[in-house]
């Protein structure tokens, strides 16, 4: 390649480098640096929006940016990824583990909703998982699927199976289709496909999370605090 050319090329990569980080910054809600013993996301592009975790941004459309900046959380890892499928949660815990979070959100179904006639197999993986996390002393949270108006049937199901799981498993829940009641009447919280949740639908979701979030936390601390503490010898 000859020098002018090649200096074309590169002064374009810079170019494009510089304004997919102007994109970045735009959309960027916070910049948050992995720490454990707080808060771990798995999902679909739900909760992870246009978050780029692995830079420590996560974004004005992510549930998980508006709760732990309302919320003042620890926040661990958000390994949720788009288009993930309901079977994929295992392999993005195994991505998180490593982080050590002490609790752990699964929110999940958009493709089981979509594609999928019975939800049994992506109750089973949440049944699944949630035991999984208990083995490593971390705290399962579910959550609810916020309304999609083109499957409304569907995610009403599918929510009423996430909620009969938490109650007979113990475990929290988070209610994210409460959190958009009314949501038919006020567009602004999803996207234009009315499946995506805008900011403003991120935000509403995250304020949400935030008093289930905490209690999970604060369990998971006084748990810590018992394990540590030794009996006197007489």
């Amino acid at each position: 390649m000859r020098r002018g050319a090649a200096r074309v090329t590169a002064t374009g990569a810079w170019s494009e480098a510089k304004r997919s980080a102007s994109v970045l910054r735009r959309s960027a809600h916070c910049v948050r640096r992995p720490r454990p013993g707080g808060i771990a996301a798995l999902g679909d592009a739900l909760t992870s929006g246009h978050s780029i975790p692995e830079r420590w941004l996560l974004a004005d459309d992510s549930w998980v940016a508006h709760a732990v900046t309302a919320g003042r959380l620890r926040y661990t890892y958000d390994a949720s990824r788009p288009d993930a499928s309901t079977s994929s949660l295992r392999a993005q815990w195994r991505e998180c583990a490593g982080h050590r979070p002490a609790a752990a959100v699964m929110l999940t179904g958009v493709k089981d909703v979509y594609e999928s006639s019975g939800y049994d197999a992506a109750v089973e993986v949440l049944h699944g998982l949630a035991g999984v996390l208990r083995a490593q002393a971390v705290v399962p949270i579910f959550a609810t699927l916020p309304p999609v108006e083109a499957r409304k049937a569907e995610v009403l199901r599918f929510n009423a199976a996430v909620r009969r799981l938490a109650e007979s498993t113990g475990t929290l829940l988070i209610d994210f289709h409460a959190a958009f009641a009314g949501a038919a009447a006020t567009p602004r919280l999803f996207e234009a496909d009315g499946l995506h949740p805008s900011p403003e639908g991120a935000e509403a979701m995250g304020r949400a999370a935030v008093p289930t979030l905490r209690a999970a936390l604060s369990g998971a601390a006084s748990r810590r605090a018992r394990a540590t503490v030794r009996p006197r010898r007489s």
